[in-house]
């Protein structure tokens, strides 16, 4: 649970396609994800992995919404294809980050605004 929720995917300003870097992380995660769908199934558990897309302030709310949307969207499509048992997904958009919308302290360890991240509930 705890390898899936820090990774994180990030997007290029306006972009909702996954960047070059982002098809190797995915690679990652399609690993995490086949582990934990393996051992809840082994368990009989049943899990839920939202993934969330969100964006920078810079733009309308209504554009950043859709936006963190389809950044969202763009990456369970990819995900799906696992053809996961235990775990099931779901795509939501969160538009801005209130906690990320310092630019400048991006640099100072805060997370990037463009981004995709992953939560997973039981």
């Amino acid at each position: 649970r705890q390898r899936l929720e820090s990774q994180t995917l990030t997007f290029l300003p306006g972009q909702v396609n996954i960047p070059g870097e982002g098809l190797s992380k995915l690679e990652t995660i399609k690993e995490i994800l086949v582990r934990m769908d393996e051992t809840a199934g082994n368990l009989g558990l049943q899990s839920s992995v939202r993934i969330a897309g969100y964006s920078s302030p810079d733009g309308s709310d209504e554009m950043n919404t859709r936006l963190s949307e389809i950044r969202a969207r763009q990456v369970l499509m990819v995900l799906q294809s696992l053809s996961l048992r235990a775990i099931s997904l779901v795509a939501v958009g969160r538009g801005v980050d209130l906690s990320a919308q310092d630019a400048g302290a991006i640099g100072q360890g805060m997370t990037n605004p463009r981004r995709v991240s992953f939560e997973v509930e039981r």
